[in-house]
């Protein structure tokens, strides 16, 4: 029995200046103004033409102002409000949702009753709570938001009526509170495959793998969350600047893409992580055996090594459920090998360790090497199921574990394929 578990790590992408929230330079780069003539209203539905003005400084002048976006807000729920803004002259860039079941099956609110108030000169909105009228977020251009969007860069920032603030993961840190005992932080969302990963809010990207761009703002004065989730997988920023009396300002920045924001109105913590799985759809129930303990360890280059942990385990009865192993059992680090060398009689032990129920767990890098005489190498490009440049439509090729390698494009119809291909060799490679 083979679990297989990929791992991809990538380099980030943080911008070299200083990121400063609200005050940042770059809000005075563009304006946006509603054009009224576009304004189509329906219940659930507004949407609007925007008109940009430029304001004279180009920051960024390597990527060219977005001039017409669209602005869409939608009504999803009673409690769920969905802002896109968005090219209307050219197709971009849009993480989907990957969730094929309707995340909402709940009467949808008027928009007209959900608390959105829309300003025309410069574009903006506010959002407020229905129930108390109390606002909860604002992008108001005259009380220091603002709105970026160029081809390569894209920058949001509003104010939050909040007083602490929770999620924007994957990462570790010392604190539950994002921004805890401080008052300005910047956090990344990006996978790096951080060596040191504590992230403390300092500007220093320490993110680790996964990328979820949700969080949950407490209010002010209740004990009641709202949630925000900007679903992007272009690398993102969020800068928060905490203040006395305003709440938290908060900027977000992006490297491509549009604007695609869910804003989940106050409930209980629990009931707020309900909705945002309802949308993004629920994790995957595991087998059984994989909610016991899993040792693993990066190191155990020989099978003696991985034969004297399990020695341990037994010595202390200590129950385990699964030994995994790092790219150490590969030759050269190359996916799909085994170094009968220092893993001599591996097959043999793996099948002595399932007749204990233990598994045995090989990662498999998800970088593969590059080698146009591979089989794996040409299976991939026979499906066409590598990343791949979109000004060459090239494959692209980066330094990894193997040295040059390949990756797979996770959302292409025949990578599941290719996978599933490879699933069949390893067993029969460890047996050798």
């Amino acid at each position: 029995f083979f679990f297989f578990f990929f791992f991809q790590a990538e380099d980030g992408i943080r911008d070299a200046q200083e990121s400063r929230g609200l005050g940042d330079v770059y809000k005075r780069q563009t304006q946006y103004y509603v054009n009224k003539s576009s304004i189509i209203e329906t219940e659930f539905n507004w949407t609007m033409g925007l008109i940009y003005k430029s304001t004279g400084v180009r920051i960024w002048p390597n990527s060219p102002v977005i001039e017409a976006p669209l602005a869409v807000f939608e009504s999803l729920d009673k409690q769920v409000l969905h802002i896109k803004i968005t090219d209307s002259r050219q197709k971009r860039w849009e993480a989907p949702l990957l969730n094929t079941k309707p995340p909402y099956s709940y009467m949808k609110e008027p928009l007209s009753s959900m608390g959105l108030k829309i300003w025309n000169d410069p574009f903006g909105f506010t959002i407020k709570d229905p129930a108390t009228s109390d606002p909860l977020l604002e992008l108001n251009e005259t009380t220091g938001g603002s709105l970026q969007f160029t081809d390569k860069y894209l920058e949001m920032a509003f104010w939050l009526n909040g007083q602490r603030i929770f999620g924007f993961g994957e990462r570790a840190t010392t604190e539950f509170e994002l921004c805890y005992a401080r008052t300005d932080c910047a956090y990344t969302v990006w996978g790096r495959d951080c060596h040191m990963p504590v992230d403390r809010g300092t500007g220093v990207a320490s993110q680790t793998y996964g990328q979820q761009p949700f969080y949950m703002a407490q209010l002010q004065n209740a004990n009641l969350f709202f949630g925000i989730f900007v679903l992007s997988s272009n690398a993102q920023d969020m800068v928060m600047n905490k203040t006395k009396n305003r709440g938290i300002a908060v900027t977000h920045k992006m490297m491509g893409g549009v604007f695609d924001l869910y804003i989940f109105y106050p409930d209980t913590a629990e009931s707020m992580l309900r909705k945002y799985h309802q949308l993004i759809g629920l994790p995957n129930v595991p087998p059984f055996w994989a909610l016991g303990y899993h040792q693993s360890r990066f190191g155990w280059n020989s099978l003696e090594r991985v034969k004297a942990a399990l020695a341990k385990f037994e010595e202390h009865y200590f129950p385990v459920e699964s030994l995994w192993s790092d790219i150490d059992y590969m030759v050269g680090r190359v996916d799909f090998t085994i170094d009968h060398s220092n893993f001599e009689g591996l097959g043999k032990f793996v099948d002595i360790i399932h007749g204990r129920k233990i598994r045995w767990v090989p990662i498999i890098d998800a970088g593969l090497k590059y080698d146009v005489n591979d089989k794996y190498y040409k299976l991939g490009e026979e499906h066409n199921a590598f990343i791949r440049s979109a000004v060459t439509n090239k494959t692209l090729i980066a330094e990894v574990w193997p040295g040059k390698a390949v990756f797979l494009a996770w959302l292409t119809p025949k990578a599941a394929e290719t996978v599933s291909y490879t699933h069949l060799t390893l067993p029969t490679i460890c047996s050798v």
